[in-house]
Formats: C-alpha cells, structure tokens, sequence
C-alpha cells in the first residue's frame, strides 16, 4: 500500500463527520448540537480498491454524482429521499473544498455566492477555514486523530431564509450532500455567524486560530449585530421558553402561523389566539411592495373564469416567489364580510366573483378600494377581526362577469357609504389608471389586453390587445380532472398552465419591472434628476411672465373673434340688402305684399344662398345664415320686451289717472271741468276751486 499523507487522514475522520455542521461554541439560546443521526461510516471515506489499491469515491460522492440522472437519490424511494421531507428556514453548511485523495473539488467559492444570492435567502454569512488545527476536544472524540494536526480548507455557512425549504433543496443549491446540511431554528442564526471567525470565549479557550474580521463575507453587518447579541448574553437575558421562542419567532417572521402548526403543533394550538396578534402585529410592519399589478378577468357564467385565474396565480407564484408553497403565496377573498379574515401577507390575492358593489363592502367606501388596488402602494391597513390586516399584496386578480368598462364605472360611480350619505362619482381615469391587465374568456378563447397608459402609447381608457389564445378553458380543465395517475394529471397541468399563461405572465414581469425599476429619459438622465426650483424674485418673474402670456392670448383670441363678428356682419348685411331686393317672396318680411312670388324657401332663397357660399369660399368660416339667425332671434326678444314695457307703462299710466279722479271726488270737486277742458284749462279750474275753498293742493 502507498505511504499516505497523515494530513489527508485527519481531513476524514470520523470526529469530523459524524458531527459535519456543529460549531463547538455555538449554544447560545438552544443547544446547537446537530443528532448523532447524521453520521457517515469512516470506510466510506477512506475506501480503498482491495485489488487495484487505488482510492474509491465514498459512497456520499457517488450519489451526488448520480443527482439528476435516472438514479437520482433524492427520488421516491432513495437513499436521500428523506431530505425531501425535512427542512426549515434557518440552515447550517459545511463542506470541504476538495476530496484529497483524488484531488476531486467539492465546493468553490463561486457556488457558494451563487448559492447565498438565491432568491429566498435573506440573510447569510460564511467563512472558508484553513487554518483549524486538530483539538484536544477532537481527540478526546477520536484518539486516532493527531493533536494539532492541521485540517485541510473547508468553508462554514449560516443561511436565514424567508420561508420554508426542505434540506434537498439546500443541499442541490450548494452542489452537497444532505447530510452536510443542518437545519437549524432561526433564532439561532446569530450564534452560528459568531462562529465564523473563532473570535468567541469558548473558540478561544480552545486554541482555535481567529480568523481576521474580512475572512467573514456576510450580506448585512455581521459583526455590529453579533456585538450587541453577546453584550445582550452578557447582560443575563434569561432563557427563553419554548412557548416564548415560539412566540419570538411569529412576532419577527422568523415563522408563518402556518409553519407554526405544522413544526409546532401542540405549541400553536395552546397559543393560538396570541400567535395570531403577533403575527397581525408582524404584519403591520412590513413595507408596501414597490409596484402593485392588479388583473381583471371578466366573462359569462360557466366560461372558466375561476380556473383561469388560479392559473394564472399558480403560474405568477412559481415565477415572481417560487420559495413559497402555495398557501403562503395565493390567497383567496372569502365572502365581502369576512374577505381578509384569514390573510397572511400572501402576496397574490384572487377576489373570485367580486363586483365593485362588493369592493365597497369590504373597504367601507372608494378611498378604501382605492388605496388596496394603487399600483404604488403606500401602508394600507383593513379593520377585521382578531385585529388589523396590513394589506402587503403585490398582485391582485378580479374575476367578475363585467366588462372592464362597467367594472370601471362601477368602481368610479356615485354611491352612498354606509351612513346613507350620497358620495358623488369621479373620474373614471382614476379606477382605469390602477388595472394594467384584462383578460375576457369566451367560449373558446382568452384574449388578453394591456392598458395602454402602462404602455406610454395611450391614454388609460384604452385596451392594447397582445394575445388571444384559442382554448376551451372549461373543457379542458374537466379532462384534466378525470386523469387518475396524480403524477401525469400534475405533468399534464403544468403544461396546459404554461400554455394558457405563458404569454400573461412575461407581459406581467414586462410591466412591473418596466414600473418598479426607475428608467431615464431620452437623454440618459433620470427624471429625479432634473428637479428645478424656482423661488423668490425669480418666482415673481416667472409669474408676470406667465400672465403676459396668458394676456396675450386672450387678446388675440378676443381679436379673432371680433374679426369673426365683423364678418358675420358684413353677411348680414349683404343678405338683408338681398331680401330688399329679393323677387321670391317667401318668408322675406322685406318683400312688398302686392310680390306675386310666394316661394316657401324651403330649400332658402337662391339669392341668400348664393351670399352664403360666396363668403364661405372667401374663407369665412363663420355661418352666416346661423349668426342672422341669432341676431333676428335677438331682435324678435327685445321687440317682445319693448311691446310688454310698453303696455305695463300705459297700465300704469290709467291707474294713477284713476287714483287722481278718486281723490277729486272725495274732495268735492266738479269733475266736468276736467273732462271738458284741455289740459291748461284743467289746471286753471282746479287751481280755482282751489282758491275758492282755501286749502290745499291735492295732488
């Protein structure tokens, strides 16, 4: 047998594999330390060909290698199909860069950034080690191993996750085994990244090398945050209960109510009612999405609505958040009185057979709607039970038998809110303005639209067809339905779905990233760029500038049309000197009544006629026949004022004459001398009988 490097040895030991992802230090405020359970043989490690000998693949090497072939471990029935069922949210990895023995690379620093910068993963930290010595305390587990033997360069991983994944998923995302693969409880994440650089009391006490401050490469401030975690143990911070870590991690979504219920059941149920103010209280401090896309889907009864728009949901989930399952991402719209009872921050909400009447139920008026449906979205709470609901959504999809112009106008429309006040409509822009998406199923399609204000090429009233797609939606999902081998019924709808949605979904991600990600303008330059502030003097400037202009304008309009008045005159003018002259006869009030013409003019006169049409070719855009038309219809008022002004004048006159008659008559004057005399000798009689009787004038 060839002479091997006693280095190699100690790089497989069994101390080193039966405990692959345990920091020694790292206990904290659980226990850290992996189970037993995940440990490899030594033979596998350190095989040797009895014949040949030359070193054989341990038997972890030969199944990685088999991974996405026909023998794949991690299938039903194999070796790692156990990681397929296991997972969590927090993880812990450990892998050597190379199998020395033949020289094999096992990890790269490029597959650990590419693995750390999956979409999922919140927070990570690692460190690649090669400098670690073996220890008194890895002796004590194996005395074959050599003190201070040194072992060969491996790399550490502390990953924090956003939601759920199974170690499988981990394990192929780094290229390792499962067993390499610790999940870990998310309150524990600090503690696995203080490991990293052996900068701990416990690390130190042991003699392991202390790793400088940039051997760690993390996503956030590791090192301020593992600062003030050990000041807080230092402090005596109790330890917590397993019912408060619980609540610890609802409270921080470090935990869904739903990975609550399934990891910790007896927990959850115990403390359910609390759970759920916690995490309502979680909820409220998430921020708004930075774009929101809301769809509309409309059609007949029993066209297929519904299964299009669960489609459509399970197709926008798999691409925008496939970290999530599918009770985490789709929410569906209970009836309008419990809509949002149950939501969780899922981030697609489907309001299946919601009218706009219904919206107003569920957001008590427009401001509301409004507000859920603004495709810049700012914090928007909804009262329900068991507390507020922070409406964090990124997409919302709207099934309805409306057509988008109803459904607009309904949104937009006069109502009354619920205190019986009438609430008056506006404009309609503002509801078009927040649905980018419009899909109609008929009988045998789906024809897809996008507004055009999202486009830039239209105003947001208007609907750019960018897909029809030949399918009887309902059909096709009853023959999906009888299909009984669930393997092939869920391969055959995953291809129907990514038929059916394939060209919605790349128009989706086309609209919000062309929304959510700032773009420039022509010139290369951003719009916020460009802010231009005008103050003070220049301000007053600016105005009486403005004004000016706006003088201007509207002199020259007043100019216009006065010039157009002056012409219409001159029309007038020349039609009246016409019917002065006119020989026709019908209608014209000029004509002399011996005119043995009677014409009607019911086609007009020939000779206004030809006024008319010779103004129009000189350019007059005035019509002169309308503008006589008003000017006649004027004078005709103003003549009916003048007769009615007229007649009230005279009644008014003969009354005051009466009153004056009566007053003589009570005075005992001879009323003979008024009727016989004239004027001036009436005002002599009475001017005598005045005298006569020596009294006053009684008018």
């Amino acid at each position: 047998m060839p002479s091997v490097d006693p280095v190699v040895l100690v790089d497989f030991v069994a101390a080193d594999i039966k405990r692959p992802c345990q920091p020694p230090n790292a206990r904290g405020t659980l226990d850290l330390s992996p189970p037993r359970t995940a440990s490899v043989d030594l033979v596998d490690l350190v095989d040797f060909d009895p014949l040949g000998e030359e070193p054989v693949l341990p038997e972890s090497l030969r199944l990685l290698a088999q991974v996405g072939t026909d023998d794949d471990p991690y299938a039903e029935g194999g070796p790692w199909a156990y990681a397929n069922e296991t997972g969590g949210r927090c993880f812990w990895v450990m892998q050597y860069a190379e199998y020395q023995p033949t020289a094999q690379t096992l990890l790269t620093d490029a597959q650990v950034q590419h693995a750390v910068n999956r979409k999922g993963v919140t927070r990570w930290a690692y460190a690649w080690h090669d400098r670690d010595t073996v220890t008194e305390d890895d002796v004590k587990r194996d005395p074959a191993l050599v003190l201070d033997a040194l072992k060969s360069r491996h790399c550490h991983v502390a990953e924090l996750r956003k939601s759920f994944a199974t170690i499988a998923q981990v394990a192929r995302a780094y290229g390792v085994a499962p067993e390499r693969v610790e999940v870990k409880p998310p309150s524990a994440f600090l503690d696995m990244v203080a490991y990293l650089d052996h900068s701990g009391e416990h690390q130190q006490a042991e003699g392991k090398f202390l790793y400088p401050a940039d051997a760690v490469h993390a996503n956030f401030d590791w090192g301020g945050e593992v600062a003030k975690h050990r000041l807080a143990r230092k402090e005596g911070q109790p330890s917590l209960t397993p019912r408060d870590q619980l609540r610890q991690a609802v409270m921080h979504g470090e935990m869904t109510l739903k990975q609550a219920r399934e990891q910790r059941p007896i927990g959850y149920a115990n403390d359910l009612p609390r759970l759920r103010e916690l995490w309502a209280d979680f909820m409220r401090t998430q921020p708004s999405p930075p774009f929101r896309l809301n769809a509309h889907i409309s059609g007949g009864g029993k066209m297929g609505k519904s299964p299009v728009a669960e489609l459509l949901a399970r197709a926008l989930a798999d691409v925008l958040f496939p970290d999530l399952d599918y009770d985490d991402a789709i929410y569906w719209a209970g009836s309008p009185a419990v809509a949002l009872q149950h939501y969780r921050g899922q981030p697609i909400i489907v309001w299946n057979e919601y009218r706009a009447v219904d919206f107003f139920k569920v957001f008590a008026g427009r401001s509301g709607i409004f507000s859920a449906f603004d495709v810049h979205p700012l914090p928007f709470d909804v009262h329900m039970l068991y507390g507020d609901r922070r409406l964090s959504q990124v997409i919302n999809i709207i099934t309805n038998v409306n057509d988008p112009a109803e459904f607009m106008s309904g949104l937009a429309g006069t109502y009354k809110n619920r205190h019986g006040e009438t609430i008056e409509a506006e404009d309609v822009t503002q509801a078009w303005g927040r649905f980018p998406l419009f899909l109609a199923v008929r009988a045998e399609s789906v024809e897809c639209f996008v507004n055009a204000g999202f486009e830039g090429s239209g105003p947001y009233t208007e609907l750019v067809p960018f897909a029809q797609i030949s399918v009887r939606v309902r059909d096709s999902k009853e023959q999906l339905g009888v299909i009984e081998d669930d393997v092939i019924r869920a391969a055959e709808e995953r291809a129907f779905a990514g038929l059916l949605t394939g060209s919605v979904v790349e128009k989706c991600r086309e609209i919000m990233s062309r929304k959510a990600i700032a773009s420039t303008d022509a010139d290369g330059e951003p719009a916020y760029h460009k802010v231009i502030v005008v103050d003070g003097d220049d301000l007053t400037e600016k105005l009486a500038l403005e004004s000016a202009e706006k003088l201007r304008v509207l002199e020259a309009d007043a100019e216009r049309r006065r010039g157009e008045n002056n012409r219409a005159r001159v029309v007038a003018d020349r039609i009246k000197v016409v019917k002065d002259f006119c020989t026709c006869g019908g209608g014209n009030p000029y004509a002399k009544p011996s005119n043995p013409y009677k014409a009607d003019h019911e086609r007009g006169c020939p000779a206004i006629e030809r006024v008319h049409e010779e103004m129009m070719a000189a350019g007059d855009v005035v019509s002169a026949t309308a503008w006589v038309k008003r000017q006649n219809d004027a004078e005709a008022r103003w003549a009916a004022l003048a007769v009615d002004a007229e007649a009230q004048r005279a009644a008014v006159a003969q009354k005051n004459l009466e009153d004056k008659a009566a007053r003589v008559r009570d005075n005992g004057l001879d009323l003979s001398v008024l009727i016989s005399a004239g004027s001036g000798r009436c005002d002599d009689g009475l001017r005598k009988n005045n005298d006569a009787r020596n009294s006053p004038g009684i008018f």
